[in-house]
């Protein structure tokens, strides 16, 4: 159990986007947590349906643990996540900070269950498994890990994840320390970046944060034919198809990193990582290794080419 007086707070952000039809059970949800000490900060950005109406009414209910505010534009989720972050009010004043999606539903003792972890190792990242469900929350999958055609459990965080992103993002718990780097970073960055979720990784593994993996299933990730980023929706004749786009927006992502920490980090370290990460499937291994050898080309073509410029001058 939690000792009181040493207890974590938690800042949980919340977006919705016309989500009137699953909202409502997700917010039971969070206020049946068998561990309270959390704010969660709901921002709608621009329902046209009820979604608006049900978390304010909610708000109302809970006042002190919910905040809510409404947005007229959809930048869809990346920015919608990474702008309300920085939205938070005074964020150094919480100890961690969780996503929250708008038609999932969180297992009761998920956040007494990140407590405890915190408490025990001081992670400044803490993730877990989830169980796939159906539109009425009935079981499809046990366990995203065990289902996943891409992933297995990621019991560690290397180089490898500059270009593969294994965490769900309501399946990961980071720190003030990490909300801050985030925070601080210019909004063009976020252009480059692919994933909140993702940002977040790649946050911890490039400033070498610890991180620990729970082996439970916290959160039932619920699917339906609304998804933006549902599990399974992209067969892997469509990731192939897509490949060249995929590696575009992957370097620019692999560059604001190296941006924001300051130095170049080695495309032959990367794909080392890829190579041995045992947290990939093999048939996504197979994959991502002509992603990081064409990031390897283009970084050698780029340095030749800079030679012979500077050669000329």
């Amino acid at each position: 159990m939690i000792v009181q007086g040493s207890t974590p707070l938690f800042a949980i952000i919340l977006c919705t986007h016309n989500g009137e039809r699953y909202i409502g059970e997700q917010l039971e949800s969070i206020a049946l947590q068998t561990y309270s000490t959390f704010v969660v900060f709901i921002h709608d950005w621009g329902s046209s349906d009820r979604t608006l109406e049900i978390v304010s009414e909610f708000a109302k209910a809970h006042p002190r643990m919910v905040v809510v505010q409404s947005h007229s534009a959809a930048p869809g989720p990346c920015e919608s996540y990474l702008e309300s972050l920085k939205l938070v009010p005074n964020p150094k004043s919480f100890d961690y900070f969780l996503f929250c999606d708008q038609d999932d539903f969180w297992v009761s003792c998920k956040l007494e269950r990140l407590a405890e972890t915190i408490l025990e190792t001081g992670a400044d990242l803490i993730t877990h498994d989830v169980e796939i469900v159906d539109s009425d929350l009935q079981e499809v999958h046990d366990s995203f890990y065990r289902a996943s055609k891409y992933f297995n459990p990621p019991y560690a965080h290397n180089m490898s994840r500059i270009i593969a992103n294994p965490v769900p993002g309501m399946s990961m718990c980071f720190s003030k320390q990490v909300a801050i780097a985030i925070i601080k970073l210019e909004m063009s960055v976020y252009s480059s970046i692919i994933m909140h979720d993702w940002l977040v990784l790649l946050i911890v593994i490039s400033n070498e944060y610890k991180s620990v993996f729970i082996n439970e299933r916290l959160v039932k990730y619920r699917q339906h034919n609304s998804n933006i980023m549902g599990f399974g929706k992209r067969s892997v004749s469509d990731i192939v198809l897509h490949l060249p786009s995929y590696f575009g927006r992957v370097n620019s992502q692999y560059t604001s990193i190296e941006d924001h920490i300051g130095k170049r980090i080695s495309s032959p370290y990367v794909l080392l990582n890829v190579l041995v990460d045992k947290s990939l499937t093999f048939r996504y291994r197979i994959f991502l290794i002509p992603v990081v050898v064409c990031i390897v080309l283009r970084r050698l073509a780029g340095r030749v080419y800079n030679l012979f410029d500077n050669s000329r001058n």
